[in-house]
């Protein structure tokens, strides 16, 4: 997979996570936190699948998630690779074109969500 951006665009930034994460919003236990009200959550993709239908496969070992924001400036290219692990993606500026080779491209902008 080869990703690179395009066009006269700020940096693309991207909210990378190794694992997927599974939001739980059983922590309001304490008498402190009983009157807090939960805070406003909206989701931004849910899926048991990859942006080409693969289904997720987590690797054998001991689990690790990854966070991180990654920022391309426009032209830059990643160049093909793999992830060992489900990545979550949301595009917040920019835009990103992902090569998936004999699956074609795709072109992710704002507020786009991706396994």
């Amino acid at each position: 997979m080869s990703t690179r951006l395009r066009g006269a665009l700020k940096p693309a930034a991207l909210i990378g996570a190794g694992l997927a994460l599974g939001l739980s919003l059983g922590f309001n236990s304490g008498p402190l936190l009983a009157k807090t009200p939960y805070p406003p959550l909206q989701i931004l993709l849910q899926s048991g699948e990859t942006v080409l239908g693969q289904p997720l496969a987590y690797p054998a070992g001991a689990p690790k998630v990854t966070a991180a924001l990654v920022t391309m400036v426009p032209g830059q290219k990643t160049g093909w690779h793999r992830h060992d692990a489900p990545l979550f993606a949301y595009i917040t500026e920019g835009e990103l074109t992902v090569d998936y080779g004999d699956q074609g491209e795709k072109v992710y902008g704002p507020g786009d969500a991706l396994l």
